[in-house]
């Protein structure tokens, strides 16, 4: 039972990293649709759909690969940022595969995701 409340702890920390990286990335798409005065979206549009685009895509890797694999290396005595970051870039790498832009995005945040996870996790113990 023990095992299932971690893994609960885990993916609400990975769910919170995730909101926060997506919002981080919903703050630039908003500064990038500022600059360009071109943009068919206003800035509050781009937030939105970055927002939206970012934990769509990420929410299954967050909460179905990354979570478990990140309790996994804890249960291991393995988590250590280098393997964090890897962990973390693993869907990336597979989705350059398919798309580059996609996988170098997919890259980009899930590192970001997995060392923010990584860091609530260790300030919760």
């Amino acid at each position: 039972m023990r095992i299932v409340r971690q893994l609960i702890g885990v993916e609400f920390a990975a769910l919170a990293a995730l909101l926060a990286v997506s919002a981080a990335m919903a703050a630039y798409g908003a500064v990038d649709s500022t600059l360009h005065h071109s943009s068919l979206l206003s800035p509050a549009s781009s937030a939105q759909i970055v927002f939206g685009y970012t934990t769509a895509i990420g929410a299954a890797p967050a909460l179905l690969f990354g979570a478990p694999s990140y309790l996994l290396l804890v249960r291991r005595n393995l988590a250590r940022w280098p393997y964090v970051l890897l962990l973390g870039a693993a869907p990336g790498l597979l989705a350059l595969a398919v798309d580059i832009t996609l996988g170098f995005f997919a890259i980009i945040c899930g590192a970001a995701v997995a060392l923010l996870t990584h860091s609530i996790c260790r300030r919760l113990g």
